[in-house]
């Protein structure tokens, strides 16, 4: 029986890969990663789109319950949500992402550094 696994789990999964072999990747290697990362953004960020909706159709579900309450307290109540939530992990994945990305792109920049005989950073 095959395991699915969540978008976030294949993020962390990667992200944990890279940060494990980052000193050792060759410019070829460390290439193919920052394209891979960059497409893994972009389905990173359709899913924060879902997760925002999900969320604003939670906060109107509050409003509506209790039409008295007001706009910040529909926001507080919101999050603690299940929907809160997933939004605030995607984010922190987002931003675990582009960290990734600029550490690639600066061990990129050592690397060639190194094969011109020179570290300019």
């Amino acid at each position: 029986m095959s395991e699915t696994k969540t978008l976030r789990e294949i993020i962390r999964e990667r992200l944990d890969n890279i940060w494990h072999r980052i000193k050792s990747m060759g410019p070829d290697e460390v290439s193919k990663e920052l394209v891979e990362l960059s497409a893994l953004i972009g389905t990173l960020g359709e899913k924060i789109v879902d997760f925002d909706q999900a969320l604003a159709n939670k906060q109107l579900e509050i409003w509506q319950e209790k039409e008295e309450i007001s706009a910040k307290e529909v926001e507080i109540r919101s999050k603690i949500t299940q929907e809160y939530q997933d939004l605030q992990k995607a984010k922190v994945l987002l931003t675990a992402i582009i960290e990734t990305i600029r550490s690639l792109k600066y061990r990129l920049r050592v690397l060639k550094g190194e094969r011109e005989g020179t570290i300019n950073l």
